[in-house]
């Protein structure tokens, strides 16, 4: 597990831990913003101070608890503290064998590693317990069901921690039931600050930190999805400096991370990223259109540089809101892409590009 000190969101951790030397703690905290805030960071920075020997407080990172910590990669190797990770699991859902103990289920992976399984102990090397779900909103109707009963109940010296950027898919219930803590969007500054920290820089960084909105998480995505190349395909096109067939086939050797089992699985990720991203530009475009300060927009730098565009972002939008839908009923990516790219062009320009 890795263990970080949280941008920005240290005093909040910082309150939790003064809970806990008071005997105040609740025994369920739910760490709720948008997606790519350190939100999970924070909860694991939590952890590892409730359970460090010298705590509760900022962990030394060098006692037995804070090794144990981050050992055992996602999972910790610390007998007091669960993980419910579903992204490190590349599973798409939390289901309830994660949550409740059902050894006799088929095809059940590893039925002990359960929350059921570790709920009812007492701490076996301090006087906490921990527990963490990252992404909640992943656990299905029969995960959270499970869930809820384990909260009416909970154990004493045990507290759970659940993080999402989309609380409203928990159930109400499970909610009402655990103190809810709200961590921000972080500053362009920040952002851009965590992404030179893993290795990206001057105006990569900058570009990516207002696009994705102070969210590092995001930012980093983005930049592993190849949106820098993306995007500067797309203001070639809207320029008429690039031909839409000659971004059509650069699209495809676009470095990139993308998410499949299968040659046609990833084609089809790379061509949903590409139009989620061209999607936001347009949207983007349009907003400065309607007059709102183009600072404020993620891509309103763009404002300025397409003038002579920003006369038909709404028709061009809606052509890839189309292919949006169009891809998600499985037609064929690239002919999906290709009807972008010549949306995007310049009307009578669509063969007159000057090349990359």
């Amino acid at each position: 597990m890795r263990v970080e000190r949280p941008v920005l969101h240290d005093r909040a951790v910082e309150g939790l831990w003064r809970a806990a030397r008071e005997d105040r703690l609740p025994h369920a905290l739910c760490f709720e913003g948008e997606a790519g805030t350190g939100r999970f960071q924070a909860a694991q920075w939590f952890a590892a101070g409730l359970l460090c020997s010298q705590g509760p407080g900022e962990p030394c990172g060098t006692c037995g608890s804070c090794k144990k910590m981050t050992g055992g990669e996602w999972r910790s190797n610390h007998a007091d503290v669960f993980v419910i990770d579903a992204v490190a699991e590349e599973e798409e859902f939390i289901r309830l064998h994660r949550v409740a103990y059902r050894p006799d289920e088929a095809r059940v992976p590893d039925p002990d590693y359960s929350l059921e399984r570790f709920f009812p102990f007492h701490p076996l090397e301090g006087i906490w317990r921990v527990a963490l779900i990252r992404e909640a909103h992943r656990m299905n109707p029969s995960a959270q069901n499970a869930l809820l009963k384990m909260l009416e109940e909970p154990p004493p010296a045990t507290v759970l921690v659940l993080e999402t950027h989309r609380p409203s898919r928990l159930f109400d219930t499970i909610r009402s039931r655990c103190v809810r803590m709200g961590f921000g969007a972080l500053g362009r500054e920040d952002t851009t600050r965590i992404l030179e920290a893993h290795g990206l820089q001057g105006e990569d960084a900058e570009q990516l930190a207002r696009w994705s909105g102070g969210s590092p998480g995001g930012a980093l995505a983005l930049a592993r999805q190849g949106a820098l190349e993306m995007r500067a395909l797309m203001v070639g096109v809207l320029l008429g400096e690039v031909r839409p067939q000659d971004a059509g086939a650069a699209l495809w050797e676009v470095v990139g991370e993308f998410h499949g089992n299968t040659p046609l699985k990833q084609t089809r990720d790379r061509a949903r990223r590409c139009i989620d991203l061209g999607v936001a530009v347009l949207g983007d475009l349009l907003r400065a259109d309607a007059g709102l300060p183009t600072d404020d927009l993620g891509h309103g730098d763009l404002a300025v540089v397409l003038q002579e565009r920003r006369g038909r972002p709404r028709e061009v939008l809606e052509a890839w809101l189309d292919a949006r839908h169009d891809l998600d009923v499985n037609l064929a990516p690239d002919a999906v892409m290709d009807r972008c790219w010549f949306a995007l062009a310049p009307r009578g320009k669509e063969v007159a590009g000057r090349g990359r």
